[in-house]
């Protein structure tokens, strides 16, 4: 569950360790709910008023993948579209 007042994440009591750029691109794709959101916004979203590399993007997401571990399904909670 995201706190956005709290800027936290947490599974079930257990709170998952997360930056803030981590639980920035988060909250975009939990508005998106499920739908496809593209590079530009996710940059925006974390890095606002600044300029970011790709890169930076694909550490926070690769990050956020790990915390979050797989679904109940086996897959990804967070797909990558080219």
């Amino acid at each position: 569950m995201l706190d956005r007042a709290a800027g936290q994440v947490r599974r079930g009591v257990d709170l998952i360790p997360l930056g803030h750029r981590c639980i920035a691109l988060l909250d975009v794709l939990l508005i998106a709910d499920g739908q496809t959101v593209n590079k530009d916004d996710l940059l925006a979203s974390a890095w606002p008023g600044q300029i970011a590399e790709e890169a930076n993007l694909t550490v926070q997401i690769g990050a956020l993948r790990k915390a979050l571990g797989k679904a109940p399904n086996g897959l990804e909670w967070i797909a990558t579209v080219p």
